[in-house]
């Protein structure tokens, strides 16, 4: 698929998606202001959990259909490899809290979509997918997955 048909494919069912909620996203750098406590909340974690495989799976997908080296296509399926990893994590942290397996799904559909329309906004205006608050969730995204990590390495060693 070439990178025009590709970007008008994300643009055409970004605009024609049925109204998904939320029906918008705060960028983590606020929501993280009006939540404190978000590590320590189990349904904070889950929250955070499938929205960062959300974003994942839409930044994966774009460098994996539209990066021009391998190893930006490499790079692609390897965010998007992240991204059903995270969605595990959501999903088991969502039933602790009594989310229901379609409750996490429509969730992920609904983040999915939202960033979707964000970042084929952000290519088709600023030519980055990176435009606005999307890099500083992407970066959120990457130090939480470190986290995510460093507690299951901790847990592993005792």
């Amino acid at each position: 698929m070439n990178k025009k048909t590709l970007v008008f494919a994300l643009a055409f069912l970004a605009t024609s998606l049925v109204s998904a909620q939320p029906s918008s996203l705060e960028p983590f750098e606020s929501w993280q202001k009006k939540n404190l406590n978000w590590a320590g909340d189990p349904s904070e974690l889950a929250y955070v959990s499938v929205r960062c495989s959300a974003l994942y799976l839409v930044i994966g997908t774009v460098f994996a259909e539209l990066g021009r080296k391998p190893d930006q296509k490499a790079k692609g399926n390897d965010i998007k490899s992240r991204s059903v990893a995270l969605t595990l994590f959501g999903s088991t942290m969502g039933e602790t809290v009594g989310w229901s397996t379609q409750r996490s799904l429509q969730r992920f559909e609904a983040n999915t979509d939202l960033y979707m329309k964000i970042i084929t906004s952000n290519r088709v205006n600023h030519n980055n997918m990176f435009h606005g608050f999307v890099e500083g969730d992407y970066q959120f995204c990457l130090d939480f997955e470190q986290i995510i990590k460093a507690v299951a390495n901790q847990v592993n060693d005792k």
